[in-house]
């Protein structure tokens, strides 16, 4: 490592290098993360387990809290929120929807008034009852619609009956005669009502006679008392007035906040909620765990609101936290007056610890982020466990000093130069050779870098990762990444995630710069000279191409085994016309359905298919491999390759991860013909001195590699027999089977399907919510894809400073290496606006 002398100018390729060195020699001196991140859950239906900091003496289990991050928990804690219950541990709530198959979204409103008619009075009036339309939950609230769906509590052009309330008090004279039921059974009460009244109209029932018979019902049911008697009533199949009530039980997609009695427990209890999602487990001071749940909930929505930047909401949700403290508070004074084992005192003490540390880093965290009034809002709450907590300037003189120990550490980061960038695994992402402003200013970090620094690198499957939105106003780039959840076990490296994004951004870079009569490669044994256009050939995307061509014949070889089911019934076939079947064949990759919406200087890619042609063709000039076959035999392989071998390939090139370059270059390609377009429509974009310019710069591979390599290890494939096969016949012969492919991709033209808005909120509920809550964190979508995004400014208005806040968590230790290489992301992707290559071609 050598030190910049002063005065010195630094070559902008190396600085660059430098400082990712830095944070490379640094990593090792880097401490635990200093809080844990609030993200979002890495599916909609089944979320991960968050962990909580842990508290000295072990607090109680916080359970499953990303639940309350779901669109279900949404709602059970807008309702906790309005019945004023924060501080309130001990009352269980509930959320369950119920799909009534026989009410048409045209009579949702009269079952619904004739329910609520017949509803709220006793019990009942904690518990909030509505029949509506599936129609419209899904334009309401279309995560909500896309989690009912998955759970299939919720079938389209239906209609669902949602109930969300809580339990009654169970304590001695506290319920004023009423009977204390779990929040479970009367959301079981109002589905068994529902269903009567849904099979009683079937049925040409008055609501009269509806009204009688469901007060009947509640007569019986206040005869059998608090007990299993109860819910055994609710839970068998009878008759009501010759009225048929079939028989239910809340269903997986329900939610409750505690652990309902009866689910996975072993306990006497009736098991009507044996399948519903729960937030905290059954355990010694529950009620302590499910209020620092309810702490970490409304922190996360306070970070909603941020990142919707409405300040207002954020100060609503932050304002909870004192009624949600002063409740811990409450309850660990009076646990631990009247508690004389010392493992439940330590308990007590462990679990009001847990909770103050979660707000002390928050409280730390906001002020850090520029945001004192949410911040005061925190300190507030911390006074209400400790009153002789730090104040807010405390707090904020600590925060002074972290920032000015940042900038020192970013200082010596800056100055670091000469260093070779060791990123395991990088193969398209060398250093653009132009200027940088100074990268040690800038933003917080953005749900891109959140994603590769957090523990689980953002819980994606690096394979699947994709560019799948843009939106450039010709001053601003926002983009975002999507991919699918990582399969459990599955280990990853930030090394394999900067290469999947950095690989990506080069293949932008490189659709943009070269002529679109460029974007093809060519296998075939007769043509050495023809592989691959050369400026293409030095690029990662002419790489993903070659070798996905190449891959794509070694996997139409495999289905073509004789051994196999497709190969042996392919060669049957053959084998009717000719005892020495051949086939000479063209088999090559082109762009299949590809669906965007537009909407204005945003684009949004819904679906990006690839496909598989097969055409018989005469290679000719192969000498002994060649088939010299007859029209018929040509015809009879090519409607045989059309129909057992090109749907099975194309698959693969899909969805197998040995296709995942191919299939990240051809998002990368649609981009860059969207941004093509909107150029040639006279739009000002933040690509125009780019766009055919030649100039390839970072997008150059430096690796060595050279098309001619895939080319000599097709040829000896061939040669090696990979694409011959033998078989022994009945008379003792041996029989020979021959097949040469050659093929290609072209990637010259890409026709794009548009999509209003109407069928991208149908069949993508919520989408550009999403893709807005992923610049500032990982962010699931409805289909459970998670999105990972940013946002970067003209290089006028600074877009190479971005790194402060990258740099700025690495000096705290949160995030490591992987933060400093986004510097490396910004040049390879961004970088593309600067420089030599800014200059207008003239058309």
């Amino acid at each position: 490592m050598r030190i910049r002398p002063a005065g010195r100018p630094a070559r902008p390729g190396r600085r660059l290098a430098a400082v990712l060195a830095a944070a490379l020699v640094a990593l090792a001196a880097a401490s635990p993360g200093a809080s844990a991140a609030r993200t979002a859950p890495s599916a909609a239906r089944a979320p991960a387990a968050w962990t909580a900091p842990a508290a000295s003496g072990g607090g109680p289990d916080l359970g499953n809290v990303s639940l309350f991050w779901t669109a279900r928990g949404r709602v059970i804690l807008d309702k906790i929120v309005k019945d004023e219950y924060l501080a309130q541990f001990n009352t269980t709530y509930a959320a369950t929807w119920l799909a009534l198959p026989d009410v048409s979204p045209a009579a949702a409103g009269e079952v619904d008034q004739i329910l609520r008619d017949n509803w709220g009075q006793n019990e009942e009036a904690g518990t909030e009852v509505q029949v509506v339309a599936a129609q419209t939950i899904e334009k309401n609230d279309p995560e909500l619609y896309a989690e009912l769906r998955a759970a299939k509590e919720i079938v389209p052009n239906g209609t669902v009956l949602q109930t969300v309330g809580r339990n009654w008090s169970q304590a001695p004279g506290k319920n004023n005669g009423l009977l204390a039921l779990h929040a479970e059974i009367m959301a079981l009460k109002a589905q068994v009502k529902a269903k009567y009244v849904e099979a009683a109209l079937k049925a040409g029932k008055t609501p009269a006679q509806i009204k009688a018979s469901l007060r009947k019902l509640d007569a019986q049911l206040r005869k059998r008392g608090e007990g299993t008697a109860y819910r055994t009533e609710l839970q068998r199949a009878r008759k009501l007035d010759h009225v048929k009530i079939t028989k239910t039980e809340l269903s997986a997609g329900d939610l409750v906040t505690n652990q309902p009695c009866g689910n996975k427990s072993g306990s006497r209890c009736s098991a009507i909620a044996k399948d519903a999602d729960y937030v905290v487990p059954t355990q010694t001071m529950g009620g302590l765990a499910i209020g620092t749940d309810y702490l970490l909930a409304v922190l996360h929505r306070t970070d909603d609101a941020l990142a919707r930047q409405d300040e207002a909401a954020a100060l609503e949700w932050a304002g909870h936290l004192t009624e949600i403290a002063k409740g811990l508070q409450a309850t660990y004074e009076t646990g631990v007056a009247g508690s004389k084992p010392t493992a439940k005192v330590q308990l007590l003490t462990a679990a009001r610890k847990q909770a103050m540390d979660i707000l002390k880093k928050e409280d730390f965290n906001y002020r850090y982020k520029d945001q004192p009034k949410v911040a005061d809002k925190v300190n507030e709450s911390r006074k209400a466990l400790n009153k002789y907590g730090e104040g807010p300037t405390q707090v904020q003189k600590r925060v002074d000093e972290a920032k000015k120990d940042d900038q020192k550490k970013k200082k010596q980061a800056c100055a670091v130069t000469g260093m070779i960038l060791p990123v395991p695994g990088l193969r398209a992402a060398a250093p653009a050779a132009f200027p940088l402003k100074d990268p040690c200013d800038g933003e917080e970090e953005s749900g891109l870098v959140k994603g590769l620094m957090s523990g689980d690198l953002g819980g994606v499957d690096f394979s699947t990762l994709q560019m799948r939105y843009m939106s450039d106003d010709g001053g601003h780039v926002k983009y975002s990444f999507s991919g699918r959840p990582g399969a459990p076990g599955v280990v990853q490296d930030v090394g394999s995630g900067f290469d999947a994004v950095a690989a990506g951004n080069a293949d932008l870079r490189t659709w943009l710069v070269l002529d679109p009569s460029k974007f093809w490669v060519n296998l075939n044994p007769t043509e050495p000279d023809r592989i691959v256009d050369p400026a293409l050939g030095r690029t990662n995307a002419g790489r993903a191409l070659l070798d996905a061509d190449y891959q794509m014949k070694r996997t139409a070889g495999k289905l073509l085994d004789p051994n196999t089911g497709v190969g042996a019934k392919y060669w049957d076939a053959m084998e009717a016309a000719s005892d020495k079947p051949c086939a000479e064949t063209r088999l090559w990759i082109v762009p299949g359905d590809v669906e965007v919406r537009e909407d204005g200087s945003s684009l949004y890619i819904l679906k990006a298919d690839l496909a598989v042609k097969a055409q018989a063709t005469d290679i000719g000039n192969t000498g002994k491999l060649s088939c010299a076959t007859d029209p018929a035999t040509q015809a009879r392989s090519e409607r045989l390759e059309q129909t057992l071998i090109v749907p099975e390939v194309a698959k693969a090139v899909n969805t197998d991860p040995a296709y995942a370059p191919i299939r990240r270059a051809f998002l990368a390609r649609v981009v860059a013909q969207w941004i093509r377009k909107r150029h040639g429509d006279g739009h000002r974009t933040s690509f125009d001195g780019l766009i055919g310019s030649g100039d390839l710069g970072s997008a150059q591979l430096t690796d060595g590699w050279r098309p001619r390599q895939v080319y000599d290890s097709y040829v000896r494939s061939i040669q090696n027999g990979d694409f011959t096969f033998t078989r022994t016949v009945e008379r003792g012969g041996v029989r020979m089977r021959m097949r040469i492919v050659t093929g290609g991709v072209d990637f010259g033209k890409v026709p794009m399907t548009p999509v209003d808005a109407a069928r991208m909120d149908r069949e993508h509920p919520g989408l550009p919510r999403t893709v807005r809550a992923s610049a500032s964190r990982p962010t699931s979508a409805a289909d459970g894809s998670i999105w990972l995004g940013g946002t970067d400014a003209s290089p006028d208005n600074g877009l190479w400073s971005r790194t402060s806040g990258t740099v700025r968590a690495f000096a705290n230790g949160r995030t490591g290496v992987a933060a400093i290489i986004v510097v490396a992301l910004v040049v390879v992707v961004f970088g593309l606006r600067t420089g030599s290559g800014r200059r207008r071609r003239a058309s």
